[in-house]
């Protein structure tokens, strides 16, 4: 259960990762309804004191505070990862340079945009299938026409037949 300074907080957060949209990585490119969804579901809220050492399994978001990489990237140096910003996942450890506030998530990101591209594929089949219904419908319909023109022809010339 969530407390209220928590959901608050999540409320805001949305609106601060649309903000820095640059620094958000991936939680940019979501739309507002998912956003909220996946911070509510699948990210905890994590705080670190200076020096302590830790490390993203998945996906983390920094809303205050900052860290470097414990090892050097051969092309990048330390890096460093500053307020309001993305940190995909790493099997090093980083050192908090700074008090850390961040959100931490249970999934990768990867894993939740694989989810969301499955769900479009089902609605989109979904529709599909609703078209082909309607258009069976639809030629069903024109069969019974046909029947019916075709019944009412030959009634009509049995009738000229008959008399």
């Amino acid at each position: 259960m969530l407390t209220q300074q928590i959901k608050l907080f999540l409320y805001y957060l949305e609106y601060l990762i649309k903000l820095y949209e640059s620094k958000a990585g991936p939680l940019g490119q979501m739309e507002q309804k998912r956003l909220g969804t996946f911070l509510r579901q699948r990210a905890q809220f994590k705080k670190f004191d200076v020096q302590s050492k830790f490390e993203f399994m998945f996906d983390g978001y920094i809303v205050k505070g900052e860290i470097q990489s414990c090892i050097q990237d051969e092309n990048d140096g330390v890096k460093r990862y500053n307020d309001y910003c993305y940190v995909q996942p790493r099997e090093n450890d980083f050192n908090v340079t700074k008090t850390l506030i961040c959100l931490v998530f249970n999934d990768a990101i990867d894993v939740i945009k694989q989810d969301r591209l499955e769900q479009l594929i089902i609605k989109k089949l979904q529709i599909n299938v609703l078209k082909n219904k309607n258009s069976i419908i639809i030629f069903i319909t024109r069969i019974m026409n046909i029947k019916v023109a075709y019944i009412y022809f030959i009634i009509k010339n049995c009738q000229s037949l008959l008399n």
